[in-house]
């Protein structure tokens, strides 16, 4: 039976305070007369709202045009970075071609492959020697074609003694 007794609730002790009535002190303020506002400041406030707007869409535009700029930006670094990985692979292509192609040409392999094609290596060497017209015959061509004159050293110096008679004794 005590049980049922701790479940009874408990009134409220007398000597609780009450709460007093509000008072007119704590009442609302009276709202304040309201006047017509001038048009000049109405189309002010009207303009500053326009000129808000307008900044927060360039704002908003260029933002999004900054962000187009660093896609691209990105994509077509993506694009650079694929052909160097490209070029790099090729060079070494190239230069494994190249050890490849030195490695064929060497005087060693040369003489090798010689000799399993029954060559013999020459004991007797023979130099040649060009002839005074075979060397004019190239420096010839090598100077422009047939058109061309081989001159001599002392062909090619002016004549002093003209430009001494002017000049005086003084080279």
């Amino acid at each position: 039976m005590n049980d049922r007794r701790s479940n009874v609730a408990t009134a409220r002790p007398l000597d609780e305070p009450r709460r007093a009535p509000k008072s007119a002190a704590s009442a609302p303020p009276p709202k304040p007369k309201l006047q017509v506002v001038p048009a000049a400041v109405r189309h002010r406030r009207r303009r500053v709202s326009v000129f808000g707007l307008l900044a927060c869409g360039l704002v908003f535009v260029f933002m999004v045009g900054l962000t187009a700029f660093q896609a691209q930006l990105a994509q077509n670094q993506i694009e650079v970075d694929a052909v160097q990985r490209e070029l790099q692979t090729e060079q070494l292509k190239f230069d494994r071609a190249r050890l490849e192609v030195a490695r064929l040409q060497a005087p060693k392999n040369i003489l090798a492959r010689a000799e399993k094609l029954g060559m013999k290596a020459s004991t007797n060497n023979v130099y040649l020697v060009p002839s005074q017209a075979v060397v004019t015959e190239v420096l010839v061509a090598a100077a422009g074609g047939p058109e061309a004159q081989v001159t001599s050293a002392s062909e090619t110096r002016p004549d002093w003694s003209t430009y001494k008679k002017t000049m005086g004794a003084t080279p």
